[in-house]
């Protein structure tokens, strides 16, 4: 099983009758030898599980892994075998995010993240059927078919694992009404953007602090929301024009949102903007993602 030649990946391919925990399980095993997750993906087929992982190569590790996976299949009556893969070329490691019977997205995602949304599924009763890769760039997002659970028993469990890992988990029930859905609706502060639109204003005005602190008290609930914005905006009066353009320049989209957004539109669905704030900037990311970016032989035309 030991592989003969190094290379930059390896590929472990688990194959045998289906049973609850036999991911979870795994990835315990990888994140207990410290092993890195590169991609998983895993189908089920009238009770026959055929699971593949790729990982980086552990180093001086190789062998107790070796020794490990081994035991594992003995343990669980499945056919384990570890083999020398060559490392995508160009492929963008880093991050990712976790989905479970919906999705996870995240900038890198272990074994252990993987392993504690797999874990989640078990726990609820769940049995994972199939894991498909969604997306590997800018963020890493996985798709979990599961059967079997308590929806509400799931729910709780998976908000557990994406509060600890800090995972963005969706639920959602597997059929063709989901399929035939096209209308996506996006918040924009700290969602489609990194930032919060009012905060930005603030840096300006040189009243961040105190914008801050009614933030806070809304959060706790001593004002509502209408209160809150009120608030915050008589702030910021005084603010010129220039300041709005400064601080739209500062605005960071969140990694993947364009890739999320053009993919959306490629595959016809109509994509929507909400946000509490203010129209210059919503307006401002509507166009901007509205228009692709224009290829380099384009750009060097310009």
């Amino acid at each position: 099983m030991m592989p003969d030649e190094p290379s930059d990946a390896l590929l472990i391919r688990v194959s045998g009758a289906d049973h609850p925990g036999i991911t979870a399980d795994l990835m315990t095993l990888l994140d207990l030898t410290g092993t890195s997750v590169q991609d998983v993906e895993q189908v089920l087929v009238r009770g026959h599980l055929t699971l593949a992982v790729a990982i980086d190569r552990p180093g001086s590790d190789l062998t107790r892994l070796t020794g490990m996976l081994e035991h594992f299949g003995q343990e669980r009556r499945l056919s384990v075998t570890l083999e020398e893969i060559p490392a995508p070329k160009g492929a963008a490691g880093g991050p990712r995010r976790g989905h479970g019977p919906g999705h996870a997205l995240e900038t890198e995602l272990s074994a252990a993240e993987l392993g504690a949304v797999a874990g989640a599924v078990v726990a609820a009763g769940a049995n994972i059927e199939r894991i498909v890769r969604l997306a590997r760039y800018p963020v890493y997002a996985y798709e979990f078919l599961v059967r079997g659970a308590d929806r509400v028993e799931l729910q709780r469990l998976l908000a557990q694992a994406s509060t600890a890992h800090s995972l963005d988990v969706a639920l959602q029930p597997a059929g063709l009404e989901r399929r035939a859905k096209r209308l996506v609706v996006l918040d924009v502060d700290s969602t489609l953007i990194q930032d919060e639109v009012i905060e930005l204003l603030a840096q300006e005005a040189g009243c961040h602090h105190e914008v801050r602190e009614v933030t806070a008290r809304a959060m706790s609930g001593e004002l509502d929301f209408a209160e809150a914005l009120r608030a915050r905006v008589r702030l910021l009066e005084g603010l010129d024009e220039a300041a709005l353009d400064r601080a739209r320049s500062r605005v960071r989209l969140t990694p993947g949102a364009r890739t999320f957004v053009s993919t959306l539109k490629r595959l016809g669905y109509t994509i929507g903007i909400v946000s509490g704030g203010f129209t210059p900037f919503t307006d401002h990311l509507r166009s901007e993602l509205r228009n692709r970016p224009r290829g380099r032989q384009q750009a060097r035309m310009a």
